[in-house]
């Protein structure tokens, strides 16, 4: 057989090969698109209470992401309080004075659309927890070394002694499982940061139901930014909890100031936000188990929770 003959047997063959394909389709059932609520409610705040709409991300079909025409209603021990506004865009506002001394109560939404199922969700809002000290204990002076390589390849080993001061804040734990998150941030008048802090605290370095990660060798760890924790260590006791914070230099500063807030926070809420961090630390991991973040809507899907809000400050000039 020629070189030919081969190279237009060959071709037969393919063109053969590509005429047998077939496009095969699929009956895929349609889910229906629920409507997703997702609200936080803070008691007594100068912001609204907000809340949030859209149709079933997981549905077939779909061709809008938000609800503008719902009928929003929170009840108060079922006695109805309010109706929330809609202000476009599936979102949707709630005076702070609907929710004014809601600490301790049973809040339940009812949530209504046109063409939509209604649902439904009941939480608890938890009573107000306040800092009752907030104190600088000490100053602490830890040696931090590190080396820098010049353009030749010569190392130079740096020893620097580096300030914390050691902050500590109280609080009087009440009677029951509670959650709480805890923020500690720096300002002065020109800028608000989250600031850093270190601490080996066990409700911190101990924890059943949610990992936190980052571990130093002596058992602390560091968090930048807001982290939970629940009162399994000191439940119905005061609780002091020390940090070394970063002892800024203030001289060139005005009004610098630490401020620590305190929520607590419902135990929906605790559930929601930890079950969605570890979905968060889990994305991409093979090897871990898959984590469903926690909701509490009947009939849909989504969170509603709150929490109460504790600040104090501590001025440092």
């Amino acid at each position: 057989m020629n070189k030919a003959l081969t190279k237009l047997t060959m071709l037969a063959v393919a063109l053969s090969m590509f005429s047998c394909e077939k496009t095969v389709y699929f009956e895929v059932e349609t889910q229906e698109n629920l409507l997703v609520v997702n609200a936080l409610i803070i008691p007594d705040s100068v912001n609204d209470a907000t809340i949030s709409l859209s149709v079933d991300p997981i549905a077939i079909g779909f061709d809008a992401a938000s609800v503008s025409d719902a009928t929003v209603d929170v009840y108060r021990n079922d006695v109805l309080s309010g109706t929330f506004i809609s202000e476009g865009g599936g979102y949707y506002t709630l005076p702070p004075t609907v929710l004014a001394g809601a600490d301790g109560e049973e809040v339940r939404f009812e949530v209504s659309a046109p063409g939509r199922e209604s649902v439904s969700a009941t939480t608890t809002i938890p009573t107000l927890v306040p800092i009752t000290s907030l104190e600088i204990t000490d100053t602490l002076y830890e040696t931090i070394s590190y080396s820098v390589i010049d353009d030749e390849g010569n190392v130079t080993y740096i020893d620097t002694i580096v300030p914390y001061f050691n902050l500590e804040l109280t609080f009087d734990d009440p009677i029951g499982e509670d959650h709480y998150m805890l923020d500690i941030d720096y300002q002065d008048a020109f800028s608000y940061v989250q600031a850093c802090y270190t601490t080996n605290d066990p409700v911190f370095t101990v924890e059943s139901s949610y990992g936190y990660g980052g571990a130093n060798d002596d058992g602390s760890v560091t968090f930048c930014g807001d982290v939970v924790f629940s009162d399994q260590s000191f439940e119905g006791k005061t609780k002091t909890i020390s940090a070394l914070v970063y002892a800024i230099e203030t001289t060139f500063t005005i009004d610098p100031t630490f401020v620590v807030t305190l929520k607590h926070i419902s135990d929906d809420y605790y559930k929601y936000y930890t079950t969605s961090q570890q979905q968060y630390y889990n994305n991409g991991d093979p090897f871990s188990e898959p984590t469903v973040v926690f909701d509490n809507i009947t009939g849909g899907f989504g969170i509603v929770a709150g929490y109460t809000v504790s600040k104090s400050t501590l001025p440092l000039d």
